[in-house]
């Protein structure tokens, strides 16, 4: 057969460019997805190896813009907590009742994970993406337009239905392009990205307070989904496997018959309840009754974020010489001590530097646990990454949903139902990891 002399084709910017050479993964670029060297589409092969590479997007680059989709999340929760109060006050609503907002947000969050996950194996990752991050656009618009409390608190489940789709998709992922411990690596990554929110939201969302009002804060929460959703068009490669997608009752009776699966799941949930539980009530605990202004309180808001990004780039050190078993095992033993720790002074002692100093230790521990129990309870379900993920998210979520309820709901006035809820968090995880740990590898 004459050999034609080679040439580059012509860039096609509505397509992801092809990418080989990371995990012996290579994305073909008429199928639009990643498979493993045997099963790389003839029509790729015209390309060499070198030339993937230079037109290829970095795995870098992959990653900031998963760390992005994920920011969402925090950014949503984050930019307008300062502004929390005067929410309340315009909207005639008691104090520590707009922890409710949080609430139906964390239900969306939860109840729409497993329906985006379903439509991504069905349909591909991509299209649920996109789709996802416009519904988040519209529920941030008709936040910005809500009149009373329970209208907020409608849109804010609207939008966390939407983001779910961002949340959900965004491990999917990761869960198609890397295993074992690399998943834990990368999902450090992804926090370091994801990071940036909750220290620059709360400063971000107390600047437009002063400026102007909190409704602009949903404005720029409206133009981050629609941008967001730009930008997954143009760099969100295909991942979905090209074997058919198992019924959804098989995955969940799978999941279920695996205990790492199910205590390392629970263990991260109570885990984020705790920490839920702190961003749901800290408004009222650190600027209603300790006497922290909105500054104040945001900058207090970005140190403790700063903590758990810095705790979380630490975590890619340790799994050099430590299992992430090992890691997360003493991450939830230091947080349920340091839970206990702020209980008492919440109860006996309670001051503004005293309670957030062992906040910071709190939530800077999650950066240990997060990323490596994620990675414990997904590492065997390879072939149902998205469900799996979609599954933890939803019980993840529902917990920190009620958490979040029962904070609000408990509000007497002292720092005690937030602290409390904590503990019963701390304590949850604890338990939970002792299932998984005994559970069979």
């Amino acid at each position: 057969m004459r050999r034609s002399s080679p040439r580059t084709p012509a860039p096609d910017s509505s397509w992801p460019r092809p990418w080989s050479g990371h995990y012996g993964l290579q994305h073909d670029p008429v199928s639009r997805s990643f498979a493993p060297p045997s099963r790389r589409c003839e029509s790729a092969a015209v390309i060499s190896s070198s030339q993937a590479e230079a037109q290829a997007p970095s795995k870098d680059k992959l990653v900031v813009v998963l760390g992005a989709l994920t920011a969402l999340g925090p950014l949503s929760i984050d930019a307008y907590l300062p502004g929390l109060p005067e929410i309340e006050r315009q909207l005639g609503a008691a104090p520590g009742a707009g922890a409710v907002t949080l609430s139906t947000y964390f239900l969306g969050l939860a109840g729409a994970q497993l329906v985006w996950v379903t439509l991504a194996d069905r349909l591909g990752r991509r299209p649920p993406l996109i789709t996802g991050l416009l519904f988040y656009a519209v529920g941030s618009v008709l936040c910005g337009a809500a009149t009373s409390l329970p209208m907020l608190a409608g849109a804010r489940l609207l939008q966390g239905i939407g983001g779910a789709a961002s949340m959900v998709i965004t491990r999917t992922l990761v869960r198609d392009l890397w295993s074992g411990a690399e998943i834990a690596r990368v999902m450090s990554l992804i926090m370091l990205v994801m990071g940036v929110a909750p220290v620059l939201a709360p400063p971000l969302g107390g600047l437009l307070l002063e400026l102007a009002s909190w409704r602009a804060v949903f404005v720029l929460l409206t133009f981050a989904g629609v941008a967001l959703a730009v930008i997954a068009h143009r760099s969100i490669p295909e991942t979905r496997p090209s074997h058919a997608p198992e019924g959804f009752g098989v995955v969940l009776k799978a999941l279920f018959s695996d205990w790492r699966f199910v205590a390392f799941t629970f263990a991260t949930g109570a885990s984020q309840a705790g920490m839920f539980s702190y961003i749901s009530g800290s408004p009222d605990v650190l600027m209603q009754q300790l006497g922290a202004t909105p500054l104040v309180y945001s900058a207090c808001f970005a140190l403790n974020a700063a903590g758990l990004i810095a705790m979380s780039q630490w975590n890619r050190v340790l799994l050099k010489r430590a299992t992430p078993l090992r890691i997360g095992s003493v991450a939830i033993t230091a947080l349920l001590v340091t839970s206990v720790a702020l209980v008492l002074v919440a109860k006996f002692a309670p001051s503004l530097f005293a309670i957030e100093a062992l906040l910071f230790v709190f939530i800077s521990l999650q950066g240990l646990v997060f990323a490596n129990l994620v990675a414990l309870a997904l590492d065997k379900h390879a072939r149902r990454a998205g469900l799996a993920s979609a599954t933890m998210g939803s019980l993840q979520f529902g917990v920190s949903a009620a958490a979040s309820a029962l904070v609000a709901r408990l509000a007497n006035g002292t720092p005690m139902p937030m602290t409390g809820m904590m503990l019963l968090g701390a304590a949850l995880a604890f338990v939970m990891l002792l299932f998984g740990r005994r559970a069979p590898a």
